[in-house]
């Protein structure tokens, strides 16, 4: 059996997943500053999101009244 007929048909889809973790391994290993863009960043700016969920931005002001008067009539 030719070697392209055997890697096409007896491939699973572990051996797939497999070499993609393994592709990806070497690339990261090589490019630390494409590792820190992907996973680092995005990590970071989501703490940082849920820090400001805890801020308190509502300043207490006075109650106002809305009543159909206060808009300009046609």
């Amino acid at each position: 059996m030719p070697v392209t007929a055997r890697l096409m048909n007896e491939s699973t889809t572990w051996d797939n997943v497999k070499a993609l973790l393994g592709k990806r391994y070497h690339i990261y290993k090589r490019d630390r500053g494409g590792l820190a863009c992907e996973v680092i960043v995005p990590f970071v700016m989501v703490i940082v999101g849920s820090a400001l969920t805890k801020l308190n931005f509502n300043k207490s002001s006075m109650a106002r009244v809305l009543s159909p008067s206060l808009y300009p009539t046609p």
